[in-house]
């Protein structure tokens, strides 16, 4: 069973194979390439992942690959290893969410031991993006009403106020929410606060 996968971009090949030995002695795919035309070409939808690139490549360089991705929405953390590195540099990749950064010669050990992490903390993500999209899914279920009522009670606002707010009684809120408890597998008022507020974050990662 693979624990994910590598995608190393380097134009230096003795670099590229060594990477590619260490990680695959410890159960990690890993997918090697000298360019960034090379990289992008690729299919690196591949679940569970890390990217690492070097700061100098023929024609587009690490920085602007890593823009690249991040301007697409890719999620697998960057590692960058460079031969060449200096203090803006880094600076410059920590700002646009790099995971770590390797000036050559490196210790395999402390790269090895990051690119594990950065796997690693993609599953983590992976995962809470499933759970996002299940509870989105639930909440299509919902009808407009429910989905106003939902909406507030994720704002802590009381049944009262709910129901002043949407002109009905509290009476119909409550039913309106007990469906919503039925629908959503919810066990309680926290429960349903919690969803909304999960709802929230589901469409914010689908904008």
């Amino acid at each position: 069973m693979s624990l994910g996968t590598v995608f190393v971009v380097d134009d230096d090949e003795d670099i590229r194979e060594s990477i590619r030995d260490l990680v695959v002695s410890v159960g990690i795919n890993c997918k090697t390439y000298e360019s960034a035309d090379a990289f992008f070409r690729a299919d690196t939808e591949s679940g569970p992942s890390a990217v690492i690139l070097d700061v100098r490549l023929p024609g587009i360089g690490g920085l602007e690959i890593q823009k690249t991705l991040v301007a697409k929405g890719a999620t697998a953390p960057v590692i960058f290893v460079t031969g060449y590195g200096d203090v803006w540099t880094a600076v410059q990749a920590m700002k646009r969410g790099a995971f770590d950064f390797f000036e050559k010669p490196f210790s395999s050990q402390e790269l090895l031991t990051r690119i594990q992490a950065a796997i690693g903390q993609h599953v983590e993500h992976l995962a809470e993006k499933s759970r996002l999209k299940d509870i989105d899914a639930l909440l299509q279920g919902l009808t407009p009403r429910e989905r106003d009522i939902l909406e507030r009670l994720g704002l802590g606002k009381s049944n009262k106020t709910i129901a002043a707010e949407l002109a009905m009684s509290v009476r119909t809120v409550e039913f309106h929410r007990a469906r919503m408890m039925q629908k959503l597998r919810a066990r309680s008022r926290e429960d349903l606060t919690r969803i909304a507020i999960e709802g929230r974050q589901a469409r914010d990662e689908s904008d």
